[in-house]
């Protein structure tokens, strides 16, 4: 297309409010970049409400080839398509209003792309970070920000990179016109993690991203502790709002301020469940040994790094500094599980997460099963109303099963009645609550296998929990072995098991492999663990021996679960 080349690139920036910084910027770009006059700037404002708009003006009327587009929806990669579609360059640059570029920025990136066979899909470079304050706090939370402590294991962020690399992502990148024609155009559901997840899918089109040390910005943090929690908690609410729906494209490292603060907020309950459940015991302090290790961290890194800047009251800032961002982050996250969009009627619910008019249609589930499922599909409504998601349901179940198992071990082995009771209560929620967080998870139209792996988690908790929990109440080392290996044959076999069997096998294969039998759940749940806490209380002396007992038996269904697998695969063959 003639259009693709009318110019040599599109220097594309989105802005939201920007005028302090925004001058600055375009400044950086015109008089760092050579040939400019042969390249384009696009502002796309989305809807400042400062003087951003007034600053724009200004400067594109001594330079004609800024142009200034307009974005009513807000959001980043709304403004970045729209500046894309209205391009005139062979190259696309997107940068950040609130960074400034070093000499031949643009030029760099696009000569890299120009000596680079099309497998090269993305260049950029590194992120000086500066306080765009002079006090020791702003400077604290631009230290903050380029430490690994601060924010994990980020190339592009840390450090100077000593070579050209290649690498997962990179922020101000350049591109060929001609990768948006072949991978689309940035999501625009993703408001804050655009390039994050366009970089995934270059890197999916088996295409590299470059970052090279000869490339870099200056990118200005926060200065003030309110903005900076805002910018964190918005950061991570966003890496756990859509992580049921597809395949998370976020790292291991985006999670970790999530679990901290998760743990956080448990150490309340913790103190409380010692005092209920064993005062005698020092649990308490075990359970801070993680919060001690992380002020041993924090205080490390920040003395360090207030030592190498050769400045002691950045020490107190850092400390400080380093657990907001940590925490504003995870708290975000946290809130992200229970963020929801519009609620829909009753009808539409059921319309949209159940193919049938009536949960009793299902001919082929018995009355208890549809019962329940009607129950779980009104449950699951109410949930959703109350904005309570998918997520969170699952993550929840996943405590309360570790917690049923405390109770029902307590219980059994203390004879304690109402200790053994609340466990099996407990299982029997997680068991209920798995009817129910597929239903939530369906309404958002979407499945992932993140989602469907974490939605499996719960039961096979249960299932396996209970199996150990069969070795360690039979009180014999072998047996314990025994029920390991049952649990891993069980937890590996099942899956392939069930979605092979059909309804036309004999009977022992429909009893032991199918779904609605051993491998839902329906034998331990209704009837093993019900009979091992009415054994334990009423026949104590056998409970030893029917421990044993369920343990053999599940050796059994594990060994004929991996046969029927292995002939499954064998017939599919």
């Amino acid at each position: 297309m003639q259009k693709e080349f009318q110019l040599k690139a599109s220097i594309i920036i989105p802005v939201l409010n920007e005028e302090k910084f925004i001058e600055s910027c375009i400044e950086s770009v015109i008089d760092n970049t050579n040939d400019i006059e042969k390249m384009e700037i696009l502002i796309v404002d989305g809807g400042s409400e400062d003087n951003t708009v007034e600053r724009v003006k200004r400067i594109s009327s001594k330079f004609k080839n800024i142009r200034l587009l307009h974005n009513p929806k807000k959001i980043t990669p709304v403004s970045l398509n729209i500046a894309i579609k209205e391009s005139l360059g062979e190259y696309i640059v997107r940068l950040d209003a609130h960074a400034i570029y070093s000499k031949n920025y643009v030029n760099k990136c696009i000569q890299i792309l120009e000596s680079s066979s099309d497998e090269v899909g993305n260049v950029g470079g590194y992120i000086e970070t500066r306080s765009s304050k002079s006090s020791v706090f702003s400077h604290a939370i631009s230290l903050c920000l380029s430490s690994i402590f601060g924010v994990g294991i980020s190339k592009f962020r840390i450090s100077k990179p000593r070579k050209r690399e290649f690498v997962d992502t990179v922020p101000f990148g350049c591109f060929r016109r001609s990768l948006f024609d072949e991978i689309g155009l940035f999501n625009e559901e993703e408001p804050r993690n655009e390039d994050l997840e366009f970089n995934q899918r270059i890197l999916k089109a088996n295409k590299k991203i470059i970052l090279d040390p000869e490339i870099h910005s200056t990118y200005f943090s926060r200065s003030t502790l309110g903005k900076l929690f805002l910018q964190q908690f918005d950061n991570g609410k966003i890496v756990t709002n859509k992580f049921r729906g597809k395949k998370s494209f976020h790292k291991p490292r985006h999670f970790v301020p999530f679990i901290f603060s998760s743990y956080l907020l448990t150490i309340p309950f913790a103190s409380l469940f010692q005092n209920f459940y064993d005062p005698t015991r020092d649990f308490f302090s075990f359970y801070l040994i993680p919060l001690f290790l992380y002020l041993i961290l924090n205080l490390s890194f920040s003395f360090l790094i207030a030592l190498r800047n050769k400045n002691i009251l950045l020490f107190p800032n850092l400390l400080f500094v380093f657990f907001i961002v940590h925490i504003s982050y995870g708290l975000g996250s946290f809130f992200g599980i229970f963020l929801r969009e519009k609620k829909v009627s009753l009808k539409v619910f059921l319309e949209e997460t159940f193919p049938y008019k009536s949960t009793f249609e299902r001919r082929h589930f018995g009355f208890f099963t549809n019962l329940i499922k009607f129950i779980a599909l009104r449950v699951a409504f109410l949930l959703y109303l109350l904005g309570l998601t998918a997520n969170a349901l699952t993550i929840s179940s996943i405590f309360l099963a570790s917690f049923s198992f405390l109770f029902l071990y307590k219980g059994i082995i203390n004879e304690s009645i109402y200790s053994a009771m609340v466990g099996y209560f407990f299982m029997c929620i997680v068991l209920f609550t798995d009817f129910v967080d597929g239903t939530l998870s369906r309404i958002n139209k979407t499945q992932y296998k993140t989602g469907e792996a974490l939605d499996n988690l719960p039961p096979d908790i249960i299932r396996v929990g209970s199996i150990l929990l069969f070795g360690i109440l039979s009180e014999n080392i072998i047996l314990i072995l025994i029920s390991l290996i049952s649990a891993i044959i069980i937890t590996r076999y099942i899956p392939e098991t069930v979605e092979n069997i059909k309804k036309d096998r004999d009977w022992i294969k429909i009893l032991i492999g199918s779904r609605m039998s051993i491998s839902g759940l329906r034998l331990i749940s209704l009837f093993f663990m019900p009979s091992l806490i009415f054994v334990t209380f009423l026949f104590p002396s056998f409970k030893v021996f029917y421990s044993s007992f369920l343990v053999v038996l599940y050796f059994i269904f594990s060994f004929t679960w991996l046969i029927l697998s292995l002939e499954d695969k064998e017939e599919k063959n």
